[in-house]
């Protein structure tokens, strides 16, 4: 949702350039996704998503890193083969890519965990309620981008921000997982009852 926000405000870029970011970005998901199942060694479970969710908030920050000074307002927008003629457009594009990826490992693990362990005659509702959660969580977020977006916030940093709010949900998942590192320390920090 941030995407075309991020492009224009920040990098100063043409449709040109969103569109090769977007299937990147893509590209990225697909890849996360195809990962989680060679990660997980196609087991089903939680250990891979708290990983997932500290690669996003490391590649958030990296991105805000990786970001230029936003372009005075009013400047001509940079098409493709301006931003791609210079190393920065292919790092954001890397970025973006392996952002995408660990969304991709985080959200297909959660997936199949829900899919595998709901009661068979629940399945398509518990399915359901997953979407409602899902669009809910989506419409907050685009309010909560407003709002920041009103407040002055630049969009790298509320990507950033929304990013790190998901590492505390990293380590509440990451007690049902304690064979992994991160759940161990999880359960010290957060024990389960």
């Amino acid at each position: 949702a941030l995407l075309p926000a991020y492009a224009k405000l920040e990098l100063g870029v043409d449709e040109g350039v969103l569109t090769v970011l977007l299937a990147g970005f893509s590209i990225g998901v697909a890849i996360g996704a195809i990962s989680s199942e060679k990660l997980s060694g196609g087991k089903v479970g939680v250990s891979l998503p708290p990983y997932a969710a500290i690669g996003l908030a490391v590649m958030s920050v990296e991105l805000w890193f990786a970001t230029p000074p936003a372009p005075a307002e009013g400047a001509e927008l940079i098409d493709r083969a301006a931003f791609f003629a210079d190393f920065t457009g292919w790092r954001i594009l890397f970025d973006f890519v392996l952002l995408a990826a660990f969304a991709g490992m985080y959200v297909t693990p959660m997936n199949a965990v829900l899919q595998v362990e709901s009661p068979d005659h629940r399945r398509a509702g518990f399915i359901a309620c997953s979407n409602v959660i899902d669009s809910a969580m989506i419409v907050l977020n685009g309010l909560l981008v407003l709002i920041l977006r009103g407040a002055g916030m630049d969009v790298r940093v509320i990507l950033v921000v929304i990013t790190l709010s998901g590492i505390p949900m990293a380590f509440m998942v990451a007690r049902y997982a304690p064979e992994t590192t991160i759940g161990q320390i999880a359960l010290k920090i957060w024990p389960r009852r």
